[in-house]
């Protein structure tokens, strides 16, 4: 498959050239019309999703908790332990995305090791970011607890002033890639977070 769209994903981004190219010949493309359900909460699956293009929606026990658009990856954990979905993820445009089953992973690990060793370490160095996050982020929550409720922020998004959610996550709001390098952070307060980050204050 093409090699270009995959360059600015936040997980690709970390493989060698010759890792990535073997990377590419394990995923297969699949696309999706809006309000098309790419994975259903508590099913049990073990494909992991690259974003290709187009935004989907994550929807937790009939929430929206987030979104995904190009260079977001999902469906690490049901790749790495076969755990059930812990989300929906539902398509909001057309969708195009890279898909990975654990099949052609197990290949993949077979085929070129080294592939596989830089693959898992982007997994878990990114599921590592998230964690420390929400670790982060459970104090600034705690704290406005004692606070009146907000519905929305502003967020100075490239010097343009936005209004966005409570909640809505970092990555959400900025591009996947600037002047061809993978955003992989935001900043929040004047400090880098992570595209996980939800927000609760301007920013």
């Amino acid at each position: 498959m093409d090699l270009s769209p995959l360059r600015s994903n936040t997980l690709l981004a970390r493989l060698d050239p010759e890792s990535l190219a073997r990377v590419g010949e394990h995923l297969e493309t699949a696309r999706f019309a809006p309000d098309d359900t790419v994975v259903r909460e508590g099913e049990r699956a073990r494909d992991l999703f690259l974003v290709l293009d187009g935004e989907a929606r994550v929807v937790r026990q009939g929430l929206d908790v987030g979104s995904v658009r190009a260079g977001a990856h999902f469906g690490e954990l049901g790749l790495v332990t076969g755990r059930a979905r812990a989300a929906s993820v539902i398509a909001r445009t057309s969708l195009v995305v890279a898909r990975l089953t654990a099949e052609r992973f197990e290949a993949l690990c077979e085929e070129s090791p080294r592939a596989g060793v830089q693959l898992l370490r982007g997994l878990v160095d990114t599921l590592g970011s998230e964690l420390t996050a929400m670790t982060d982020n459970l104090g600034v929550l705690l704290r406005e607890r004692s606070l009146p409720r907000r519905v929305e922020v502003c967020v100075d998004c490239g010097g343009t002033a936005r209004v966005a959610r409570t909640g809505t996550l970092v990555g959400a709001l900025l591009p996947a890639e600037v002047d061809g390098d993978a955003v992989v952070a935001g900043l929040v307060d004047r400090r880098p977070v992570s595209l996980a980050t939800p927000l609760v204050a301007d920013a």
